[in-house]
């Protein structure tokens, strides 16, 4: 025999399920707590199905809380998020001898890496290095320092590029002139 679970709190309907027989009662079934042999109507939108204890009651679905305005401050954080995130994408590549390099944070560190192994010589002359169009470039020691010196001027730039530009947050006094503020500068 199926029977339908309720909430015992509110009464909302929960699910059905069948019922146990009585093994001291044959041909009847056991009813657990928080649940009736009674099906509930039928599901209707915006309506909840109730169990008042007698009968099933349609009771209406509350109203969604209106999504909260965002403050001066949550704009401004996001815009700052929005100026690091473009700024981080700026800063993974770079150009350098005609080449598009990676400049992403990995990238940096296999580059201050080789770099370092050129300045105390144990780097051979000569070895290759991969672009960012995965294309193996023979750079001397002299190449590999220049390109590591490139992609750190090119990092600096845009760093303190998107410090002056989240600075510019600050004289703002309006979500919209926030949400207007341009993310960054044509290059």
């Amino acid at each position: 025999m199926r029977i339908y679970h309720y909430d015992p709190t509110t009464g909302e309907y929960l699910g059905e399920g069948n019922a146990d027989p009585n093994p001291l009662d044959v041909g009847k079934f056991l009813l657990p707590a928080h649940a009736t042999f009674e099906s509930p109507p039928l599901e209707q939108p915006s309506q909840r199905r109730i169990w008042d204890g007698l009968t099933w009651q349609y009771k209406n679905l509350p109203e969604p809380d209106p999504k909260p305005e965002p403050s001066l401050e949550d704009a401004i954080a996001i815009k700052k998020s929005q100026i690091d995130a473009e700024r981080d994408r700026r800063i993974s590549r770079f150009n350098w001898n005609d080449r598009d390099w990676d400049f992403d944070s990995e990238s940096q560190r296999l580059i201050f890496s080789e770099a370092t192994s050129a300045n105390i010589g144990i780097r051979p002359d000569g070895d290759a290095w991969v672009d960012a169009d995965n294309n193996e470039v023979p750079l001397t020691n002299a190449e590999v320092i220049a390109l590591t010196k490139a992609g750190r001027e090119h990092f600096e730039r845009l760093f303190w590029q998107a410090r002056e530009h989240k600075a510019g947050l600050s004289s703002l006094e309006t979500i919209a002139a926030v949400e207007a503020y341009s993310d960054w500068p044509v290059e």
